[in-house]
């Protein structure tokens, strides 16, 4: 699980909110069949390889025009701007490369 990968408690609980909002978010698109869940379940399963976990963190702080282009609803909207914000946490609380 993501999780595992870091010792820091604050980038433990960071990295909870990310997945919490990603699972969210992922569910809520499959509901509605949006195409566009599928890069959120690929950034997930990026994030628990443990491979190049900054990059991926990177295009989830910087997907929030997918709501314009994917067609997502005000719901959808809103779980998108959860997700970006837990990754831009992530992002932070994250070692200095």
């Amino acid at each position: 699980m993501m999780v595992a990968l870091y010792e820091e408690d604050d980038l433990d609980d960071q990295v909870r909110q990310l997945s919490t909002a990603l699972g969210t978010l992922i569910a809520q698109l499959q509901k509605s069949r949006n195409e566009s869940a599928q890069f959120f379940i690929d950034k997930t399963a990026e994030l628990r390889a443990a491979g190049d976990v900054r990059e991926a963190l990177e295009q989830l702080s910087t997907c929030r025009a997918m709501a314009q282009y994917g067609n997502f609803s005000y719901t959808e909207e809103s779980q998108l701007e959860g997700v970006v914000d837990a990754a831009d946490a992530c992002l932070a609380a994250l070692p200095k490369p």
